[in-house]
């Protein structure tokens, strides 16, 4: 995972080893924010939410995003098609 330091003054981070190429919030950028979303598809996503809600994955980008996040974020969740 790229750019996880909560006092980053980067915005953004390319991601060019996806398909399609891709850019990325930092968590600075994301902490910033006033209001804070997820959108998790398919059940594999949803158990992983769930270990890192009870600590576990904490070496994850979205245990990041938990662990320095000001308030909790909203999460919507939807099974995959």
């Amino acid at each position: 995972a790229r750019n996880l330091d909560p006092q980053s003054e980067a915005f953004a981070v390319a991601v060019p080893d996806r398909d399609p190429p891709r850019l990325s919030l930092t968590l600075s950028a994301i902490l910033k924010a006033e209001r804070v979303c997820l959108l998790i598809a398919g059940e594999q996503k949803r158990a992983l939410l769930d270990a890192v809600a009870r600590g576990e994955q904490a070496d994850l980008p979205i245990a990041s995003l938990l662990r320095h996040s000001r308030a909790a974020p909203t999460c919507y969740w939807g099974a995959k098609t």
